[in-house]
């Protein structure tokens, strides 16, 4: 509950959610970055990671894919064509698809077929484009990990 001062710790992102007026010192801790949403946002730290990984390349031995699960944003036309050019070579990969405005695994689900999960995202596309169907929430799949 972002109201609530009921707590040791508190990290947030927008300073409205912080009550300075109740702040108990020596009890309580308060954390405030406001720009931790390149972090916070799965959408946003994949990015963050390419960025990263694409200036650092060169002088880095660390590969990306090493500690982040290979990942596309699925609404991206760029990012979907790439998907899809992957799973051409590896049909067999199963994948995790996460909703980038929910938490706590909230919206996730297994993709074990990735072809017919493409043949669905058009459909959903053409649905929405037809203004059958809202647009959903803008989506990452990532490398299932086994």
């Amino acid at each position: 509950d972002l109201q609530s001062n009921q707590y040791s710790l508190k990290w947030t992102e927008l300073r409205r959610d912080l009550d300075f007026r109740s702040f108990k010192p020596g009890k309580q801790l308060l954390a405030r970055n406001p720009r931790i949403s390149c972090l916070a946002s799965k959408i946003k730290l994949a990015d963050t990671l390419t960025a990263y990984h694409e200036q650092t390349r060169r002088v880095s031995k660390l590969c990306m894919q090493e500690f982040f699960p290979l990942t596309f944003k699925v609404d991206d036309v760029r990012h979907r064509r790439e998907f899809r050019a992957y799973i051409e070579q590896h049909p067999d990969e199963v994948w995790i698809c996460k909703p980038t405005g929910m938490n706590q695994g909230k919206g996730i689900f297994l993709v074990p077929k990735a072809k017919e999960f493409l043949l669905q995202l058009q459909e959903e596309d053409r649905a929405a484009r037809q203004g059958h169907a809202t647009a959903k929430m803008a989506r990452i799949v990532q490398r299932y990990l086994r």
